[in-house]
């Protein structure tokens, strides 16, 4: 006969406490999942707090929700992950634990060496990482793996200028996709298997080729949105449309408006069709705003001012500002490295880079083309909001060529 044992009312209050709180937990687990409604195109920001919009959902957010929820596979392709993403890091590693395949695309450079070292998630588990030096793979042999990428369970894809690093997650002003249309996110897998894999001649067998050149209308759009990319010439998969032909014939469709926030926007013959198709836009009455980070209106490394590139633009009556984020009451850096154009307030296109030669020629890219008014809507919003803020100043050039920043 077993006796039975008593168990105190301090005891039995514990036991309640602690059942309670696991309950909690799991319904507080449940309500940070960020969902969506199938075939979905949302845009996804990161900015300072002064300047977040409340009716769009943050980047880190978004990414986090993703990563806990994945059941099969995660896959990344971005330059770094920096040592400060120590929450990236845990989740990562939780999943790999619980059986998830997790592959990591990295640029071949110390900093994204280092950063997968000091999170410590080299080498685990379930957990690939795999380093891509494409510079000898290019023209000029300076290219980069410069896109920033997320797959979860070949079902979700997160894509835009957000860096994996805490900057880009909170501080910067980002611009990212989330979508989960089956389509859309068949070409980003097949893209990322082709980068990981080193399997580029398979995509024009599943795509097909197509004529870059073309006029838009004769592009094939995909319902209402167009992939784009940038790949070094042994990448190039003769599949996708290229940016630096696209952009140019976006732009010549505008018949009142573009707004374009950008970190850096460079003059030379690689971007000069595109500076050609913003000054015919003005010169036929199209609104034209550029916004630049501040660190846009000089080189690197000399610190000289673009006046080859700002004062034609000014000069055909292009509105241009820059914006400063380092002013922003914010803790750490931050500075605008969103990278998308809005056009005539339907077209929006969103990059993972810039307007330079590197960006459009040399660099792993990807771009996406969405005609749809209200995300249209909601990144001219965020637009407008950035260009009158106190941050932002007015850009002139003087006779000497010289930049001023005028209030």
């Amino acid at each position: 006969m077993f006796r039975r044992k008593n168990i105190s009312p301090l005891y039995s209050i514990i036991i309640i406490i602690t059942l309670t709180a696991a309950f909690l937990h799991t319904l507080w687990r449940i309500n940070q999942r960020i969902t969506f409604p199938e075939d979905s195109y949302i845009l996804i920001e990161t900015a300072p707090e002064s300047l977040n919009n409340p009716a769009i959902k943050n980047t880190a957010s978004v990414l986090f929700s993703l990563i806990r929820h994945a059941t099969n596979t995660i896959d990344i392709e971005t330059s770094y992950i920096t040592a400060s993403m120590t929450k990236l890091a845990g989740l990562l590693l939780n999943k790999a634990n619980h059986g998830c395949r997790v592959r990591i695309v990295l640029a071949d450079n110390t900093a994204a060496r280092q950063g997968i070292a000091a999170l410590g998630i080299g080498g685990q588990k379930n957990i690939s990482v795999y380093y891509k030096n494409i510079a000898p793979l290019g023209t000029r042999s300076y290219g980069a793996l410069h896109c920033k990428l997320c797959i979860i369970d070949s079902a979700h894809v997160l894509v835009g200028s957000a860096n994996y690093s805490i900057p880009g997650m909170y501080n910067n002003r980002e611009m990212n996709l989330y979508c989960n249309n089956s389509n859309f996110v068949r070409i980003f897998v097949t893209l990322f298997n082709a980068d990981c894999n080193n399997e580029h001649d398979q995509i024009a067998d599943m795509f097909g080729t197509i004529d870059s050149s073309a006029s838009i209308p004769s592009i094939p759009m995909q319902n209402r949105w167009l992939i784009l990319e940038t790949a070094p010439d042994k990448w190039n998969s003769m599949a996708i449309p290229d940016q630096e032909k696209i952009l140019p014939l976006l732009l010549a469709r505008a018949t009142n408006n573009i707004v374009m926030a950008l970190y850096d926007f460079t003059a030379g013959t690689g971007t000069l069709p595109i500076q050609n198709a913003l000054i015919t836009a003005a010169a036929r009455g199209v609104s034209v705003k550029l916004l630049l980070d501040k660190n846009a209106l000089y080189t690197h490394g000399n610190r000289n001012p673009k006046q080859t590139l700002l004062r034609p633009l000014q000069e055909a009556g292009i509105d241009l500002r820059s914006i400063n984020l380092s002013q922003s009451a914010i803790a750490g850096p931050a500075c605008m490295h969103a990278k998308y154009i809005v056009i005539d307030n339907y077209l929006l296109w969103l990059s993972t880079g810039n307007i330079t030669y590197s960006s459009l020629y040399e660099n792993r890219e990807y771009g996406v083309v969405l005609i749809d008014r209200t995300n249209a809507y909601y990144a001219h919003t965020v637009f407008t909001q950035d260009w009158k803020s106190e941050y932002s100043h007015r850009i002139m050039t003087n006779q000497k060529d010289a930049i001023l920043n005028i209030q």
